[in-house]
């Protein structure tokens, strides 16, 4: 079986993320607008039977970095194709484009005819000069996240439009879809990459329908099957193609995605570039030191981890809180890592990392940490946890004390026994995706909440926080995404968490330990109490998240 696996390259400091599986010739795979590489594994594992299937994050999304230049166009995106396939020494590919996808991969087959040996479009943006203007004045609102989350709302339902009706801002008889919305699990699938996108989801979006997709068919050279499902708004765009040169042509294919990939799959063995995909993964740092992402394997499971900095200095690893996802650590990152090398982990279930093979449970998350460092070859290290990351790293302590010269315990869960009783069982609600984006209202409110209220289920004037709440949007909406990307784990993480009996650990700890938080951490009101039950630990009140490098900076130096 051909495992998809997920890999990060470096295109001079340009991040690019791709899945890929197989061996053989390459076919290198570009997804529709706002979306992913994971949304084609399912062409990918087809592809990867003969093939070496290469899935691409267009810039901008997924976990690819947007294009250095501020308005760019189609082209620019294919000469970025170009620069990707360059420092992954493809020399020639079969080329897949799905929907805004295939824009690229059209430019691309223009200006580079000789690195395509076929080029093949599921579903083609052929617009007409007056329907591209009708998106552009229509179609692309700007995403402002909102207090009351809205923009979650907004987003959910413009998704789901566009399988209701084709334009989607225009609401008609005479547009209806022929296909039905999807799931709800699904539709939070597509979703996700959107969110994820954020402000900069027009970053190739918009630059399709400034994009005149008919006028340049005219001078293709390279093999090209222009093909769409049953059901897909762009089967009729192939009516608008008119003549098309002589080695191209259309396809109408059925509805599953199953049979179309087998179909595509057989043209792609028709068409094969003569030499197969190098093995090469490309480089694995950027060009100028800074932020890096990588993924480690850990067994078949893969983990992310952000590196930043280097020096001297004994290594921090980072534990950030469960649900959650080391993205919301990217801003500290520069000041924790001077003179020393700080490595901040996904750990499996969470973030952008694959989720666990086993049960959630703090002893698997101890597991997993310690398989990542063994990965990571690293030396005795200080080891930061946060909030439940706490609980994982004094228990990781409790296990393996060698691997450990001091502890950071940035609002640890040191909760009594009635607080995990009571609390946990009320704390977090399954995420269950629905239909009405209810989901989404409950998790953004439960956010909320954690600022304003403890327990933040319990709006009484007993249990307001006396501290002045974080209730920017962009900060939630980043909080809100980070558990989004593995939404079935929320409430099972917090139940584990919660079961986790914190503070009778805290009482053998044998390590230098600093207990410190910020008033506005959910848990700070019980970080004094960690601090009382470490022995010999040093406490600290930080006013933000500003002061955290230089209080971890003066406790690792002293």
């Amino acid at each position: 079986m051909n495992q998809i696996k997920s890999h990060i390259v470096y295109v001079g400091d340009r991040r690019v993320h791709y899945r890929r599986a197989g061996t053989g010739p390459a076919v290198v795979m570009l997804h529709l607008s706002p979306s992913w590489a994971k949304s084609l594994d399912g062409y990918t594992a087809a592809f990867a039977v003969h093939s070496t299937a290469i899935a691409l994050d267009t810039p901008g999304y997924g976990l690819s970095d947007l294009l250095d230049i501020e308005n760019p166009n189609i082209g620019d995106f294919a000469d970025a194709l170009r620069d990707t396939l360059d420092t992954l020494e493809i020399e020639q590919c079969a080329l897949f484009g799905s929907h805004t996808g295939a824009t690229i991969a059209v430019e691309f087959a223009l200006r580079y005819p000789a690195r395509c040996s076929v080029a093949i479009f599921d579903g083609y943006p052929g617009f007409t000069p007056a329907q591209r203007a009708d998106y552009l004045a229509h179609h692309f609102g700007a995403y402002v996240p909102r207090a009351d989350g809205g923009h979650l709302l907004e987003t959910w339902h413009k998704m789901r439009s566009v399988f209701l009706f084709s334009p989607p801002f225009t609401v008609s008889k005479a547009n209806r879809a022929d296909r039905a919305p999807l799931p709800p699990d699904r539709t939070q699938d597509v979703v996700l990459p959107r969110l994820m996108a954020g402000t900069g989801y027009m970053h190739a979006y918009r630059g399709v329908f400034e994009y005149d997709g008919l006028s340049r068919l005219k001078d293709l050279e390279v093999p090209t099957c222009f093909a769409a499902r049953r059901g897909d708004s762009l089967m009729q765009a192939l009516d608008r193609l008119g003549d098309l040169p002589a080695r191209c042509w259309m396809e109408r294919l059925p509805r599953s995605e199953t049979e179309t990939a087998q179909r595509y799959s057989t043209i792609i063995r028709e068409h094969a570039p003569a030499t197969d995909a190098p093995a090469t993964t490309g480089p694995t740092t950027p060009t100028t030191p800074g932020l890096t992402y990588r993924f480690v394997s850990i067994g078949e499971t893969q983990v992310m981890v952000r590196l930043a900095g280097q020096g001297e200095g004994t290594p921090l690893v980072v534990v950030p809180h469960l649900p959650g996802s080391g993205s919301t650590w990217e801003a500290l990152l520069p000041g924790l890592s001077l003179g020393r090398a700080v490595y901040v982990i996904d750990l499996p279930g969470n973030g952008d990392s694959d989720d666990m093979t086993g049960p959630l449970s703090v002893a698997g998350f101890v597991h997993d940490l310690g398989a990542v460092m063994d990965a990571l070859d690293l030396p005795p290290v200080a080891l930061l946890g946060h909030g439940s990351g706490a609980s994982v790293a004094t228990a990781f302590v409790a296990a393996r004390a060698h691997r450990v010269a001091r502890l950071i315990l940035r609002a640890p869960m040191c909760l009594s026994d009635h607080d995990r009783n009571t609390v946990g069982p009320r704390y977090a609600k399954p995420i269950v995706p629905a239909a009405d984006a209810s989901h989404l209202v409950g998790l953004w409110f439960a956010l909320r909440g954690e600022q304003l209220f403890w327990p933040w289920y319990d709006e009484l004037v007993e249990t307001i926080r006396d501290t002045e709440p974080d209730l920017d949007p962009a900060v939630l909406t980043d909080r809100a995404v980070a558990i989004l990307k593995h939404y079935k784990n929320y409430e099972p993480v917090y139940r584990a968490m919660f079961a986790d009996d914190l503070r009778a650990r805290l009482k053998t700890i044998g390590i230098p330990t600093l207990v410190c938080s910020t008033e506005r951490d959910v848990f700070h009101s019980f970080s004094s109490d960690a601090a009382a039950l470490v022995p010999c630990a040093k406490y600290a009140v930080l006013p933000d998240d500003a002061a955290l490098s230089a209080a971890v900076s003066g406790f690792l130096s002293a």
